[in-house]
């Protein structure tokens, strides 16, 4: 225990986040390193269909390391490269910012039926004929391939439909013992594959709406194994410069447990298509110009009217990625400042986003994260439901009604 342990408490864990791969970046522009990693005999694949990853059922169904304990009912499928050679680019997308500048190179690496593939990073615990080394990285190298066609991507991201496009190209018999259509948001995978499923989705998204550079509308290709875009028009403004335009976006969402004054009520709000007894807490977009807790303040004053004024206090407690589509939750704990009863009354006219917001005793909350851990209570005739552990809502929550927030002053 160090000295930020005794004053926060023990770190918080978050679902999607706390990969056990080094994803080496600044190797990323070396196609040699690229190369020696994607044609090792051990190389793992992890192919998504639709963004949707092949799950298998956990072998021995066991509490993970989430708090409060979870257990993992799926397990990802990775495979080695020679069960799916036949779905493979014959070479990694491996160009740099120097190279392949024109439409005419487009033949491999812009043709929008290769399946997208993206370096993941390297396993550093493998050992012996599952590792490869390369100057000082070395390790099991891990990759995502998207396999349905970009067209029907494509279409699927930019149309208001709610049907699923199909991809009618038969799967790998390798994939014959997986499933493919389980709700990402469904799965209960371990904490280190929902980091790994987290990166490819999100990188992944990013590239299948992306296909023509914004600036000029041109091709765009991927190049640092998957991680950039590079538009293939050779006097494009986008070269040599540093905008999210090449470079994935992350959009950035803030998500507050918000305290009543006197520190033992919470503030939770239920959204419009909601369950009637679901709540949650409140939650919304960063703006441009904007702190994370100017943020906060005003978000909760949008959605229920109250004033933090000068005095109340905000503080970030932890973050967690968010894959649907690209974003970064940051978890934040707040409380409103001497007011009085009246001041603490909720309102909701300012923003029709919320169908209902409350104040919540501290006992209530402690049951309901109970029930949504899933842990021997019935959800059944409960008059209040919070996020699973999954989302770091719950988190928020716990840390204030069964952790240290409290003991520590804000």
């Amino acid at each position: 225990m160090g000295v930020i342990d005794d004053k926060y408490g023990p770190a918080p864990y978050t679902y999607y986040a706390g990969s056990q791969l080094n994803r080496y970046s600044f190797l990323r522009d070396e196609t040699e390193f690229l190369t020696k990693a994607y044609t090792h005999p051990a190389a793992q694949f992890l192919v998504l269909r639709q963004l949707v990853p092949p799950v298998t059922p956990a072998s021995k169904p066991a509490p993970d390391s989430i708090l409060p304990p979870r257990p993992v009912f799926h397990n990802l499928k990775f495979v080695n490269r020679s069960e799916i050679e036949t779905i493979l680019p014959h070479q990694l997308p491996t160009g740099n910012d120097g190279e392949g500048d024109n439409h005419e190179n487009q033949k491999n690496v812009g043709d929008l039926l290769q399946p997208y593939v993206l370096f993941l990073g390297l396993d550093e615990q493998a050992t012996g004929a599952n590792s490869m080394s390369y100057k000082q990285a070395h390790g099991q190298p891990y990759f995502a391939v998207e396999y349905t066609t970009l067209p029907s991507i494509v279409a699927a991201t930019t149309t208001n439909t709610k049907e699923t496009p199909t991809n009618d190209t038969p799967m790998p018999k390798c994939f014959a013992d997986a499933r493919f259509d389980i709700a990402p948001m469904a799965l209960r995978l371990s904490a280190a594959e929902s980091a790994v499923y987290a990166q490819a989705r999100m990188y992944t998204d990013w590239v299948s709406r992306n296909r023509h550079c914004a600036a000029c509308g041109a091709r765009t290709r991927t190049i640092a194994g998957g991680t950039k875009l590079r538009c293939t028009r050779a006097d494009c403004k986008t070269h040599g410069t540093l905008t999210n335009l090449v470079f994935p976006r992350t959009d950035v969402s803030v998500i507050a447990a918000v305290l009543n004054t006197e520190g033992n009520q919470l503030l939770l709000g239920r959204g419009r298509n909601w369950p009637q007894t679901f709540y949650s807490c409140l939650a919304g977009f960063l703006e441009p110009g904007e702190s994370i807790e100017d943020c906060v303040r005003r978000e909760v004053w949008e959605e229920a009217g109250l004033d933090f004024g000068s005095g109340g206090r905000v503080v970030v407690h932890s973050t967690q990625p968010w894959p649907y589509p690209a974003n970064i939750m940051v978890g934040c704990i707040a409380q409103l400042p001497g007011a009085s009863g009246e001041q603490q009354a909720i309102h909701l006219g300012n923003d029709a986003e919320l169908a209902d917001a409350k104040w919540f005793s501290f006992t209530e909350v402690r049951e309901a994260l109970v029930r949504a851990a899933g842990r021997g209570r019935s959800a059944s005739g409960a008059t209040l439901l919070l996020p699973p552990p999954e989302a770091i809502a719950h988190i928020l929550l716990d840390a204030i009604v069964n952790g240290p927030v409290l003991k520590t002053k804000l």
